[in-house]
Formats: C-alpha cells, sequence, structure tokens
C-alpha cells in the first residue's frame, strides 16, 4: 500500500513538473520589454500580501500562492475566458513561482511565464500606500506624444493650479462642437493659472501604437475647429489611469499641479458659461495660494 501511495505520489509530483515545465523561465531585460510591448500583461505576485504590501514590482497584482487556485477558479466561474492572457509570475521564491505557474497551467492559462524570485528584479519596488497615492495622480507619470508627434511629460502640469483634461474621440460629434469653447476658456483662464488638454481615446491601436490616419484626422479637427491646445496620445500610463476607466466620450475631469483629480469627472460636452461655472467651483476646492 505504502508502495502504491509512493508511487502516487510521485506521478502527481511529475504531473506538476510537466506543468510547470510549459511557464518559461524569463530575466528582467525580457520581461520590461514585453511590459513595453503589450499594455494588457498581467503580473502576478504569489508571495504572502504582508510582503505584497511592503513593496512589489509597479503594476503587480497579489495572489498569495496559498489562495491562488481557489482564487482563479472563482474568476473562471464568473465567466473569464481569455486563456490565452499573457501572465507573468514572480515569488520570494523560483520554485513558489513555477508551483504558481503549474497551477495556471493547470486550470487552462496558456501564456504563463516566471520572472522567478522577485531578487531577480533590480528596478523599482513600490509599497501599496505609495501606489496609492500614485493612484490618486491620475493624469501623472506620463511620457507620451501630441498629436504632431512632440514629446510630452507630467512636466506640463508645471505652474497651473488647475488643468481640465478633456477625453475625447474623432468620430464624437458632442466632442468637436465644443472644442471651440474649449479653446476659448484655454486663452481666457491662462493668467488665473488654468489649461485645457485633450486625449485622444481612438489614435491607437491595440498596443497603443499611433494610427496615422487617425492621427491625422485628429490634427484636422484640431485646427478646424481652433483648438490649438495640447492634445495627447495615449501611453500604457494615460491608458490604465484614464482610458480604461473611460466608458463614454467626451468625458472630462480636473487634476491640480500634481496631477491629483479635483472634484468630479463630468461626462458630456458643455458650452462656454457651463463649463466656466463648472472651473469656478472646482478651483474653490483646491487650497487657497497662502496655504499650499
Amino acid at each position: 500500500m505504502k508502495k502504491l501511495l509512493a508511487i502516487f505520489l510521485m506521478l502527481i509530483m511529475g504531473a506538476n513538473m510537466a506543468l510547470a515545465a510549459q511557464a518559461p523561465l524569463i530575466n528582467q531585460e525580457e520581461m520590461l520589454l514585453r511590459m513595453e510591448e503589450n499594455a494588457f500583461i498581467n503580473i502576478f505576485d504569489v508571495r504572502d500580501m504582508e510582503a505584497f504590501n511592503a513593496g512589489h514590482i509597479p503594476g503587480a497584482v497579489s495572489f498569495p500562492l496559498v489562495s491562488l487556485e481557489r482564487e482563479m477558479k472563482a474568476i473562471l466561474q464568473n465567466g473569464f475566458s481569455a486563456m490565452d492572457a499573457e501572465i507573468i509570475v514572480y515569488g520570494e521564491k523560483e520554485e513558489d513561482a513555477f508551483s504558481a505557474a503549474a497551477i495556471l497551467n493547470g486550470l487552462g492559462f496558456t501564456n504563463v511565464s516566471v520572472l522567478g524570485a522577485l531578487s531577480a528584479w533590480t528596478g523599482e519596488l513600490i509599497d501599496l500606500e505609495e501606489e496609492i497615492a500614485r493612484s490618486m495622480r491620475l493624469f501623472s507619470g506620463f511620457d507620451t506624444v501630441d498629436i504632431y508627434g512632440n514629446p510630452v511629460t507630467d512636466s506640463i502640469l508645471s505652474g497651473f493650479r488647475l488643468t481640465m483634461v478633456n477625453v475625447w474621440a474623432t468620430y464624437c460629434n458632442p466632442c468637436i462642437s465644443e472644442m471651440p469653447e474649449l479653446a476659448k476658456l484655454h486663452h481666457d483662464l491662462k493668467e488665473q493659472g488654468v489649461q485645457i488638454v485633450g486625449l485622444l481615446s481612438d489614435v491607437t491601436d491595440s498596443m497603443l501604437r499611433p494610427i496615422e490616419s487617425q492621427t491625422a484626422l485628429a490634427r484636422d479637427i484640431a485646427e478646424a475647429t481652433g483648438a490649438d491646445y495640447l492634445h495627447l496620445l495615449p501611453d500604457l500610463m494615460l491608458y490604465k489611469k484614464i482610458l480604461s476607466q473611460v466608458t463614454a466620450v467626451p468625458t472630462t475631469l480636473f487634476v491640480d499641479e500634481q496631477g491629483a483629480i479635483v472634484g468630479y469627472a463630468y461626462m458630456g460636452s458643455r458650452n462656454y458659461n457651463a463649463w466656466l461655472q463648472i472651473i469656478e467651483e472646482t478651483l474653490q476646492l483646491l487650497p487657497a495660494e497662502e496655504e499650499k
């Protein structure tokens, strides 16, 4: 009986090793390249929550190894079907990461890679408190281009108490109809430390690569409407923080000089006077100049 049990355990171990072997080991350079190429990559940290909260790879999500199978089964039962979604796993030890990969392979995921132990990562780590603080700074940390290909970073916020971020699309007639009004606001309110910035939602492909025909159309629209303020293409940061949350265009939000959201997000277009009232009300939510 003991011999049969030992053979059975060996078979189980062998099956797990075979599943783990399906997940290739990658290094940090390969992982960074994949993160750059795939805006929708999933990074699983399978350490315990305490370790995750103390410091993890930016963008990672916590799936402790002890509860990974149960949590993923619940996700699958809720109708998740993208079994080829790219997943990179790391843990406290390399063997933990391979164990997690075996679980994911066993559940049917087909695109799993293993970074290994977190010690293999020499890049930035972020604790939960700082990650929450960064998440509040919705319009920050980006490094993108405008519709003319000029590089733009969040340094554009410097010197402006309030930035109005208008998410629009080239197919959206209400977006286009309010752009002359936004251009007038942009020029009228600059001396008060207020600026308008447009963010395009339909000028990149699924990998966030610019679509030249769409970008050219955006340029034509901006020039025809006199909307001579900045219009940005989304990078990964802007996509994750803003566009992934937007369900309709136009959507407009306001941020302070650090990129943190102020007040509310507004759906739909408005005329000059309606936006002016909203801007004045939003400015009242900021600390007075002498308090800064």
